[in-house]
């Protein structure tokens, strides 16, 4: 199967890239939290065709989602890649840690334990490199026990020590930290899909975002910068394939399941698969997730696209600028999107101390970041 996919993968390339306008790649993303599963000499390989058809000689960072086993193929998994693009400046591995409670990781199908990844997190100390960014995968799940006194204690003192000792060495250039979202039948997450719903399994929404803040202050404490709603790095190491997406420049995924965003006029055409009319200013699409489908060529899954107008464009990015460190500018221009009493809004907000402006640039605080959904669904009269 891994030479069929290959073989997909490599013909989707060649056939989307005569479609696209400017070659110029600045960031490659290796993705999905597995693609370990394929070999250093067949990921590598990968990123080699990409530079066939697409021009990666400025690619400023060069990303791939790892899960932290088996441990030494992981190892020499960055190795090779280090010798393989060592010319590149950035090689950025982000680790899908998940969690340090063993229960939760033996409930969601990890074959690690907490002693485990203290073992992996040490030895990758042995093989960084100075053009390496390690980013660290935190999910809150709201999971907490009790101590002896009955007061709720997250993972143990133990844990939560070498988590803070972790943080404090500064070792890891980022930490990304989610919640996990409540859906509906999310076996991973619960037993039954009604468990799911209520979230009685591991904890409520309450208990989720309290591990969130937990964590996340540990991580702030620790001198790390909030530059996206989820995300925490070091000065000067942010991902800049994050901020590729989070200020709407084209991206394209390749891949089962991949994403991608084009702006019309980067596109040569693609009348044969869309037919665009000229309110249409940017094509939002999403791969198939269905192998069988992709092997024939069927790529792209029709009900997951999107043909967004100039004010599509202003909504996504204004709620995707909002919860970066960057924030908004120009305010005027969205003010037809915005409620008819955001000014009133907006300076309540501010009393609050969830937003605050310099010079023409609106800003999330830390704790606005927090409620950043409450926020943008207030200020946007449609979303």
């Amino acid at each position: 199967m891994v030479d069929d996919y290959l073989k997909a993968l490599y013909q989707e390339i060649s056939i989307t890239a005569p479609h696209i306008v400017d070659k110029q790649i600045s960031t490659i993303y290796l993705g999905g939290g597995t693609p370990n599963v394929l070999s250093p000499e067949q990921l590598t390989g990968i990123v080699d065709f990409l530079g066939q058809h697409f021009d990666t000689s400025q690619v400023m960072e060069l990303n791939i989602e790892l899960n932290p086993y088996p441990t030494e193929e992981i190892y020499n998994l960055i190795q090779y890649f280090n010798t393989h693009f060592k010319k590149r400046p950035r090689l950025r591995f982000s680790f899908g840690i998940q969690t340090f409670d063993n229960q939760i990781l033996q409930d969601v199908g990890r074959p690690v334990t907490f002693a485990w990844l203290t073992d992996f997190i040490r030895g990758l100390r042995e093989i960084k490199q100075e053009n390496m960014v390690f980013n660290f995968d935190f999910i809150a799940f709201g999971k907490f026990g009790e101590t002896r006194k009955g007061e709720a204690q997250l993972w143990d003192p133990g844990k939560i020590d070498f988590f803070d000792r972790f943080a404090k060495s500064q070792f890891a250039d980022s930490f990304s930290l989610y919640t996990l979202e409540l859906f509906p039948g999310s076996t991973w997450k619960s037993k039954t899909p009604d468990q799911a719903i209520s979230g009685t399994y591991y904890g409520s929404d309450d208990d989720i975002f309290t591990e969130f803040a937990y964590l996340k202050d540990i991580i702030l404490d620790a001198g790390y910068q909030r530059y996206e709603s989820s995300n925490f790095s070091k000065p000067g190491v942010s991902s800049i394939h994050n901020r590729v997406y989070r200020t709407m420049q084209n991206y394209i995924g390749f891949w089962p399941s991949a994403s991608s965003f084009m702006k019309v006029d980067g596109l040569d055409s693609f009348d044969s698969l869309w037919k665009l009319d000229t309110a249409t200013k940017a094509v939002r699409w999403t791969n198939t997730s269905n192998l069988v489908e992709y092997f024939k060529g069927n790529y792209i899954d029709p009900s997951k696209t999107s043909f967004m107008t100039q004010k599509d464009i202003l909504i996504e990015s204004f709620f995707l600028g909002l919860r970066t460190d960057t924030g908004v500018t120009n305010l005027e221009k969205y003010i037809p999107l915005l409620v008819p009493n955001h000014k009133e809004l907006i300076e309540s907000y501010k009393d609050e101390g969830l937003l605050y402006d310099v010079d023409d640039r609106l800003l999330l605080t830390d704790q606005g970041m927090d409620v950043s959904n409450t926020i943008i669904t207030d200020l946007l009269n449609e979303i």
